[in-house]
Protein backbone atom coordinates (compact mmCIF):
# COMPACT_ATOMS: atom_id res chain seq x y z
CA UNK A 1 0.00 0.00 0.00
CA UNK A 2 2.80 2.51 0.49
CA UNK A 3 4.40 2.17 -3.22
CA UNK A 4 0.57 2.77 -3.80
CA UNK A 5 0.39 6.05 -2.19
CA UNK A 6 2.96 7.30 -3.13
CA UNK A 7 2.79 6.82 -6.60
CA UNK A 8 -1.10 8.30 -5.91
CA UNK A 9 0.55 11.24 -3.70
CA UNK A 10 2.70 11.88 -7.72
CA UNK A 11 -0.77 11.98 -9.51
CA UNK A 12 -2.66 14.01 -7.30
CA UNK A 13 0.52 17.04 -7.36
CA UNK A 14 0.23 16.96 -10.85
CA UNK A 15 -2.91 19.03 -10.26
CA UNK A 16 -0.56 21.87 -8.52
CA UNK A 17 1.66 21.87 -11.12
CA UNK A 18 0.09 24.89 -13.12
CA UNK A 19 0.17 27.11 -9.95
CA UNK A 20 3.42 25.95 -9.18
CA UNK A 21 4.55 27.08 -12.81
CA UNK A 22 2.38 30.08 -12.85
CA UNK A 23 4.59 31.52 -9.38
CA UNK A 24 7.93 30.32 -11.23
CA UNK A 25 7.10 32.08 -14.10
CA UNK A 26 5.95 35.50 -12.04
CA UNK A 27 9.03 34.89 -9.51
CA UNK A 28 9.18 34.47 -5.71
CA UNK A 29 10.55 37.51 -4.23
CA UNK A 30 8.21 37.57 -0.90
CA UNK A 31 9.77 33.63 -0.40
CA UNK A 32 12.12 33.54 2.56
CA UNK A 33 15.59 31.75 2.10
CA UNK A 34 13.96 28.89 4.47
CA UNK A 35 10.74 28.68 2.29
CA UNK A 36 12.76 28.68 -0.73
CA UNK A 37 14.64 26.08 0.21
CA UNK A 38 11.68 23.77 0.95
CA UNK A 39 9.90 24.47 -1.74
CA UNK A 40 9.22 22.20 -4.38
CA UNK A 41 10.01 23.58 -7.80
CA UNK A 42 8.54 22.29 -10.71
CA UNK A 43 11.80 20.85 -11.44
CA UNK A 44 12.54 18.75 -8.62
CA UNK A 45 9.17 17.37 -8.70
CA UNK A 46 9.53 16.42 -11.85
CA UNK A 47 12.78 14.95 -11.92
CA UNK A 48 11.75 12.91 -8.75
CA UNK A 49 8.73 11.85 -10.59
CA UNK A 50 10.86 10.53 -13.12
CA UNK A 51 13.43 8.89 -11.59
CA UNK A 52 10.70 6.92 -9.52
CA UNK A 53 8.99 5.91 -12.32
CA UNK A 54 12.56 4.99 -13.88
CA UNK A 55 12.90 2.11 -11.26
CA UNK A 56 9.72 0.20 -12.45
CA UNK A 57 9.87 -0.30 -15.62
CA UNK A 58 8.71 -3.71 -15.53
CA UNK A 59 8.13 -4.57 -11.34
CA UNK A 60 8.09 -2.59 -8.19
CA UNK A 61 10.99 -1.99 -5.75
CA UNK A 62 10.76 -2.27 -2.45
CA UNK A 63 9.45 0.97 -0.72
CA UNK A 64 12.83 1.68 1.24
CA UNK A 65 14.10 2.42 -2.61
CA UNK A 66 11.35 4.40 -3.32
CA UNK A 67 11.76 6.38 0.00
CA UNK A 68 15.27 7.15 -0.60
CA UNK A 69 15.08 8.91 -4.46
CA UNK A 70 11.79 11.31 -2.80
CA UNK A 71 14.97 12.23 -0.10
CA UNK A 72 17.50 13.34 -2.97
CA UNK A 73 19.13 9.77 -2.26
CA UNK A 74 19.46 10.49 1.19
CA UNK A 75 17.77 8.61 4.44
CA UNK A 76 19.97 10.85 6.87
CA UNK A 77 18.47 13.87 6.68
CA UNK A 78 18.21 17.56 8.80
CA UNK A 79 15.06 17.87 10.92
CA UNK A 80 13.08 21.20 9.01
CA UNK A 81 12.16 21.91 12.49
CA UNK A 82 15.07 22.05 15.20
CA UNK A 83 17.29 20.89 12.76
CA UNK A 84 18.26 17.70 14.56
CA UNK A 85 19.81 14.48 12.52
CA UNK A 86 17.87 11.83 11.61
CA UNK A 87 17.30 8.81 9.43
CA UNK A 88 13.79 9.10 7.37
CA UNK A 89 12.19 5.96 8.12
CA UNK A 90 8.81 6.80 5.65
CA UNK A 91 7.31 9.27 3.59
CA UNK A 92 4.07 11.78 4.66
CA UNK A 93 1.97 12.97 2.16
CA UNK A 94 0.46 15.23 4.72
CA UNK A 95 1.43 16.68 8.20
CA UNK A 96 2.52 13.81 10.35
CA UNK A 97 0.42 12.88 13.16
CA UNK A 98 3.02 9.76 14.12
CA UNK A 99 6.25 10.93 16.14
CA UNK A 100 8.36 8.88 13.44
CA UNK A 101 11.14 10.55 11.44
CA UNK A 102 9.46 11.08 8.08
CA UNK A 103 9.91 12.91 4.88
CA UNK A 104 6.97 15.27 4.31
CA UNK A 105 6.56 15.30 0.14
CA UNK A 106 3.41 16.46 -0.76
CA UNK A 107 1.54 19.85 -3.19
CA UNK A 108 4.21 22.76 -2.54
CA UNK A 109 7.07 21.22 0.18
CA UNK A 110 9.43 18.82 0.80
CA UNK A 111 10.51 18.90 3.92
CA UNK A 112 12.45 16.26 7.27
CA UNK A 113 11.12 15.82 10.07
CA UNK A 114 11.60 13.84 13.45
CA UNK A 115 8.70 13.46 14.37
CA UNK A 116 8.27 16.15 17.23
CA UNK A 117 4.85 18.14 16.64
CA UNK A 118 6.35 21.51 17.19
CA UNK A 119 8.41 20.83 13.63
CA UNK A 120 5.46 19.65 12.19
CA UNK A 121 3.76 22.64 13.10
CA UNK A 122 6.30 25.35 11.58
CA UNK A 123 6.58 23.53 8.27
CA UNK A 124 2.92 23.07 7.98
CA UNK A 125 2.72 27.18 8.79
CA UNK A 126 5.24 27.81 6.06
CA UNK A 127 3.53 25.39 3.60
CA UNK A 128 0.39 27.50 4.75
CA UNK A 129 2.09 31.07 3.79
CA UNK A 130 3.52 29.57 0.35
CA UNK A 131 -0.22 28.51 -0.39
CA UNK A 132 -1.27 31.78 -0.40
CA UNK A 133 1.25 33.28 -2.19
CA UNK A 134 0.42 31.13 -4.89
CA UNK A 135 -2.75 31.03 -4.74
CA UNK A 136 -2.68 35.16 -5.04
CA UNK A 137 -0.23 34.61 -8.14
CA UNK A 138 -2.43 32.56 -9.83
CA UNK A 139 -5.52 35.22 -9.64
CA UNK A 140 -3.98 37.72 -10.53
CA UNK A 141 -1.90 35.58 -13.41
CA UNK A 142 -6.01 34.29 -14.76
CA UNK A 143 -7.07 37.70 -14.89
Amino acid sequence: WDTFKLLLTFLIQLAFEPARKDAECVGLPELSKALQERRLSSVQFNKVWSEVLDTMPDKLVPYTALVKIVCGGQLNQSCAGCSKDIEVAELQHRIPTDTSPSFYFVDYISASFCGNPKCHEKVAEEESDLVKIYFKISVRSSG
